[in-house]
């Protein structure tokens, strides 16, 4: 477990302050849409927490020894 601190120092890490402002600012957009828009576009909605979840994921990976290179590898494989 880590203090707000240290997260913060790791979140603006070199290595990952990239994936970080991604899933920061996914984060907030999805909670943004998600209070203001109407209810007729739930999809929007729905599209940006897909998009929050993948940042999620990629922000997750920058964490794992190798985590980035093993999804290069993975995608590399793929296309």
């Amino acid at each position: 477990m880590a203090g707000p601190i240290r997260q913060a120092k790791a979140m603006a890490h070199k290595s990952r302050v990239l994936f970080s402002v991604f899933y920061i600012g996914s984060t907030l957009t999805t909670l943004v849409l998600g209070i203001w828009l109407p209810d007729d576009l739930s999809f929007v909605v729905i599209v940006s927490l897909v998009v929050q979840v993948i940042s999620y994921f990629l922000y997750t990976l920058t964490f794992i020894p190798f985590g980035r290179k093993i999804l290069k590898k993975l995608l590399s494989m793929t296309y």
